[in-house]
């Protein structure tokens, strides 16, 4: 309830559709960091939205440093 309320609120305040984009834990799990964000950016993903200590990729090997980095790369936000 709170994840769409923030959502909603981004939404109106960007003025843009914001997509809650859930990604089915077993598809990714083995995949580098590299490799979801490139699967990410491949399926038409803009932006991503995390908290500071998000960790991503196989065996949490990416944080939220390396994840601006490579949505850089990739004309992400």
């Amino acid at each position: 309830a709170d994840r769409g309320r923030v959502l909603r609120q981004w939404s109106e305040s960007l003025g843009l559709p914001v997509i809650d984009f859930v990604v089915p834990f077993a598809s990714v799990r083995r995949l580098s960091p590299e490799a979801f964000v490139s699967l990410l950016h491949r399926i038409g993903i803009q932006a991503i939205v995390t908290g500071e200590d998000y960790r991503f990729g196989y065996k949490a090997a990416g944080d939220t440093e390396i994840l601006r980095v490579l949505c850089s790369e990739r004309r992400m936000e």
